[in-house]
């Protein structure tokens, strides 16, 4: 007890610096943060207590912080996936989990839980394992190409390339409807070298809108050694909500694989490539 009265001591130093500077406390404080944790039930009940004393004491409104959400966005800005990671004692974790959305919001793809270390490891995305280049036959060697973002080609695909003068050469699922569009350019029939493996596809998927269903996709994902490279809201309703996300995957049966797996969810509405 004197231990966490000497805590309680040292947090209000701080305070009663500020509060005896110059100017009125009650019209400078509006707003006082307080962590809802996961954290030790000590420093908790002490940060609570703190806040809840002070907003008695000023009429300013106290905000529920969890501390997860505080340090995804502290994450530098090109991180698109977040794991948190805090010591619970006895061998165990807290942890959560984050995906960086379009907006530049962090949705939670895990609530913050009791975990392992080692089962937490496992199912975080990662990069795909090294991947032999990707290679195309079809092309004369030296020739520049990319592949086309309107269709998200990878291994498996039928492709065809579009050759425009003084450009790269732009490869495309053939089914890709850029194609249908009569696009002005020579076509090319192309096919992947042997052993050409990993790519980026992208998906729709419509999950339901209740608890728990961004973490069960991220699971399946996971599940399925694929890789969330970008994750966009992109509607959302009372019943529903809509994702765009590009993954990382091997080649077009292992995205197939991913897709039956999504669509054999209870929390997924459907799923198509896009």
């Amino acid at each position: 007890m004197q231990r966490v009265l000497a805590q309680g001591a040292l947090d209000m130093q701080p305070i009663d610096l500020r509060a005896s500077g110059p100017g009125d406390v009650d019209d400078a404080l509006r707003r006082i943060g307080a962590t809802v944790g996961p954290g030790s039930f000590t420093g908790l009940r002490i940060a609570i207590t703190l806040a809840k004393t002070m907003a008695l004491a000023t009429a300013a409104k106290v905000v529920a912080v969890p501390t997860p959400l505080v340090l995804a966005e502290n994450a530098p800005p090109g991180a698109r996936h977040v794991v948190i990671v805090l010591d619970a004692k006895r061998g165990q974790i807290f942890t959560a989990s984050f995906a960086r959305l379009d907006d530049d919001d962090w949705a939670a793809v895990e609530p913050a839980h009791l975990d392992a270390l080692s089962a937490m490891l496992a199912r975080a995305p990662r990069p795909l394992a090294q991947r032999t280049a990707i290679s195309i036959k079809g092309l004369t060697p030296g020739v520049a190409y990319h592949l086309a973002q309107c269709c998200h080609p990878i291994p498996g695909d039928r492709i065809v390339g579009l050759r425009r003068e003084d450009e790269e050469i732009e490869v495309h699922v053939i089914g890709c409807d850029t194609l249908a569009s009569g696009v002005d350019a020579d076509w090319l029939d192309l096919a992947w070298g042997e052993g050409s493996d990993g790519g980026a596809a992208r998906l729709s998927v419509i999950l339901r809108d209740v608890p728990g269903a961004l973490g069960a996709m991220a699971s399946i994902l996971g599940s399925k050694h694929a890789n969330i490279v970008n994750l966009g809201l992109v509607h959302r309703d009372g019943s529903f909500q809509t994702f765009n996300l590009d993954l990382e995957v091997h080649d077009l049966a292992h995205l197939h694989a991913i897709i039956a797996a999504l669509r054999g969810a209870d929390q997924v509405s459907s799923v198509e490539r896009i």
